[in-house]
């Protein structure tokens, strides 16, 4: 969606900026020169990148057309898993969230939100981030100061 809101407002923009130095509209219709350039631009791109970085770019194009993947459900799966794991640490401790950690899949606390548990990316970047709290390498407190 926002992809399509900022291609309207950067057309809107050059239009607008155009007229605004009364300019032709119509002079900005070079269907030649959009040719050129796109054309150039495509070849480079096929000329710097590999065959799979140029899929994966394609891909991600049209991806970003489709939307975003996460519905509100998931992040409120999420908000709920989080304020279970942080109650269980505050009433027995950090040393009760280690086993959770370690196998989110066999974890009573973690199967109770299948749509969090199917996200592996998601799931791999919380227990390792946890697993970093646990063994006291960074204090917990450390990890919400912004990096200087």
């Amino acid at each position: 969606m926002f992809v399509i809101i900022g291609f309207v407002v950067v057309i809107a923009g050059v239009l607008l900026g155009y007229t605004l130095h009364e300019g032709q509209i119509l002079l900005l219709w070079q269907p030649t020169e959009f040719l050129i350039i796109g054309g150039a631009a495509l070849g480079g791109m096929l000329i710097a990148n590999p065959l799979p970085t140029t899929i994966g770019i394609i891909k991600g194009i049209l991806g970003s057309f489709k939307g975003a993947s996460t519905t509100k459900e998931a992040y409120l799966d999420l908000l709920k898993l989080l304020y279970e794991l942080f109650q269980l640490a505050k009433r027995d401790g950090l040393i009760a969230l280690e086993p959770h950690v370690e196998n989110p899949d066999s974890s009573p606390i973690f199967t109770k939100y299948p749509s969090f548990l199917a996200n592996r990316h998601a799931v791999d970047f919380l227990c390792d981030t946890m697993k970093v709290v646990l063994n006291g390498g960074i204090p917990a407190h450390d990890l919400e100061e912004p990096w200087t």
